[in-house]
């Protein structure tokens, strides 16, 4: 029979044993320096698969991070101008803090963020982790592990992503007898209730046209005309107010502007020089990672090739003889 074509012997240490004391002292000496180089080249591998698979992670962290940075032409709280507020007339004295949500508004953020890119980005990370571990220990802890984590996140952000909307059904059904139109519309604009605030706002005023032209993008309606009247007044610097600078970026933006305003660009700069160095960040760290699958690769196919020969020469001593 071929030496190639022998099986393999699965306890190789007990086979080079059982065999070495028959065997010339140097034939002997080779087969244990090979055993012992093949349990290097395994060595070797799992820390080149553990390199990999950490840059890995790091990559999908920082194009993580880029995503999560880049410029965001979409609305997603409304921002109202103090003047268009106090338009409305008010039973109660407005203070001079600026409208926020409150716990609401905290719930939704980190439900958000639980089902956000950078967890998904992380969990796909962990997962990549998990499976590397448990190829290397020869156990299914880390998939567990992982599968909890990832089932408990997804459950967390599931809950608070609800919240928002149970508080917005518990104020819906209040009764409004009570409330003044200031109040109404302050409920209207915490809850993003874009048909409630069209039939308030009955005027055509500078900040009217500003909040029209954030409720027709958030409700993808880009091809209105107010969006356009939108971004000229801020172009000619009309507005009574400062606007958002985030706002000011989407209003342009979707009226398809050249040359954006100091406004914008103050939002625009900072976040695209993020975007691009998490990019080039992701970029590198992928072509680290690269570097090392492929070393890696490579050695462990040494490492089994040397193996299996090893294997077979410890058969073909052990029925040689005896």
């Amino acid at each position: 029979m071929e030496i190639k074509k022998m099986p393999l012997v699965d306890d190789l240490a007990q086979s080079i044993q059982a065999v070495k004391d028959h065997l010339p002292v140097q034939t002997a000496k080779d087969l244990i320096g090979i055993v012992e180089r093949s349990a290097k080249l395994r060595k070797l591998s799992k820390i080149g698969f553990a390199a990999m698979g950490i840059s890995a992670v790091i990559s999908l962290i920082f194009s993580g991070l880029a995503h999560y940075f880049a410029p965001s032409a979409g609305i997603a709280e409304f921002d109202v101008p103090r003047i268009l507020i106090e338009s409305f007339s008010s039973s109660s004295q407005l203070g001079s803090a600026p409208i926020t949500h409150g716990v609401s508004d905290l719930n939704n953020a980190l439900g958000q963020f639980m089902s956000g890119p950078v967890m998904q980005f992380l969990l796909l990370g962990g997962t990549a982790i998990g499976i590397a571990a448990a190829v290397i220990r020869q156990t299914l802890a880390p998939l567990i592990m992982v599968g909890a984590l990832a089932g408990s996140t997804m459950l967390v952000g599931s809950f608070l992503s609800d919240q928002p909307i149970e508080a917005a059904q518990t104020r819906a059904d209040r009764s409004h007898h009570d409330e003044s139109p200031q109040e109404r519309f302050k409920i209207a604009i915490k809850d993003q209730n874009t048909a409630t605030l069209r039939a308030m706002l009955t005027d055509n005023s500078h900040a009217a046209t500003y909040l029209k032209a954030q409720m027709a993008i958030k409700d993808e309606k880009l091809a209105s005309s107010v969006i356009g009247e939108a971004a000229k007044a801020i172009a000619l610097g009309d507005l009574d107010f400062a606007p958002n600078n985030q706002v000011a970026y989407a209003i342009e933006r979707s009226a398809g502007v050249k040359q954006f305003t100091a406004a914008a660009k103050a939002y625009v700069d900072p976040a695209t020089a993020k975007l691009e160095l998490f990019t080039s960040l992701s970029q590198w760290i992928g072509i680290v990672t690269f570097m090392f699958g492929l070393p890696g690769i490579a050695v462990l196919m040494l490492h089994v090739s040397i193996q299996r020969r090893i294997r077979r020469i410890g058969r073909l001593s052990t029925l040689l003889l005896g």
